[in-house]
């Protein structure tokens, strides 16, 4: 049957690019169960409504910044080691129609474990608004996208494997949600080194996938046995699913960061919700501010992920 050529588009290059760079990138995918009562009621009696991705993107950096492994990255050139950086940089990826074509958008924010609720709430809603093509990291990003693929793979090969700039390209961790949808990710593969994925709530018991644990290796396909699956708990809960460098983090500090993330959301995030217009608020206004001016470089968009 004779069909016909549908050119590639200079952001879906990008994403094939992306793509085929992140097939060399072995990963863990873990699941857990998590019971967020607490911050569910949390977020409903606060007055303004908070993304879940914000809230979860707050907590995965404050969690980083105690948990070091969650802050380094995997680099096989010219010798194979490990690069720690000093604070993360999240990459959320926004859902976005450019020219008549949906594209994923991948909003950069620096420094989010400094950054209050509701700044980074803010971030993330204008986002899903803002013209892309004002967006000065985006028409870089289009620009680049014009190069010989060749060149391109090669200049993003490069990035990957310098530690200084490998952050600023595609970030030290990346949230990617598509619970609205009431459905969840069952594989991640992306250059970022991880990637933070949260399934639908629900009320009271419900069957789901048991936790598993899967390692292709370093260019090996590997096996790993099943987890025992997890307990169901009558209250809220959520889950998660995180993907990471399997070099930078062993078996037992996987268990500690899916028991960390909770602890986390029921305790930092919880009560920063319940502070209302505290110093936490007056921490939001400044930070907005400080984007608007362009005083700060607290949060950008970026496409390079």
């Amino acid at each position: 049957m004779r069909g016909r050529v549908v050119r590639l588009s200079k952001t879906r290059r990008i994403m094939v690019d992306g793509l085929r760079l992140s097939m060399s990138i072995p990963c863990v995918l873990a699941q857990r169960r998590l019971a967020l009562r607490t911050l569910v009621e949390a977020r409903s009696a606060r007055l303004e409504r908070l993304p879940w991705s914000a809230i979860f993107t707050k907590a995965y950096a404050l969690l980083a910044e105690e948990t070091t492994e969650l802050r380094r990255v995997y680099l096989q050139f010219p010798f194979p080691r490990l690069y720690e950086y000093p604070r993360s940089i999240a990459v959320v990826a926004i859902e976005r129609t450019y020219r008549g074509e949906s594209i994923v958008y991948p909003l950069m924010i620096r420094k989010p474990q400094t950054l209050g609720l509701g700044a980074i709430g803010r971030a993330i809603t204008e986002a899903k608004a803002v013209d892309l093509d004002t967006q000065k990291d985006f028409r870089l990003a289009m620009r680049f996208a014009g190069l010989p693929g060749p060149l391109r793979r090669g200049l993003l090969w490069m990035g990957l494997n310098s530690g200084r700039h490998r952050a600023k390209i595609f970030g030290t961790y990346g949230v990617t949600v598509v619970a609205s949808q009431q459905a969840e990710f069952l594989h991640l593969i992306s250059p970022v080194p991880n990637v933070l994925n949260y399934g639908p709530f629900c009320r009271g018991r419900h069957s789901r996938r048991p936790h598993h644990v899967r390692s292709p290796g370093h260019g090996r396909r590997g096996r790993c046995p099943r987890a025992r699956p997890l307990r169901r708990n009558p209250q809220w809960t959520d889950c998660g699913r995180t993907a990471v460098a399997w070099c930078a983090l062993t078996k037992t500090a996987r268990r500690r960061v899916a028991l960390d993330l909770q602890s986390v959301l029921g305790n930092e995030i919880v009560m920063e919700l319940r502070q209302g217009s505290s110093a936490a608020e007056v921490a939001d206004r400044r930070s907005e501010k400080a984007v608007r001016t362009g005083s700060k470089k607290s949060i950008r968009g970026s496409a390079g992920a």
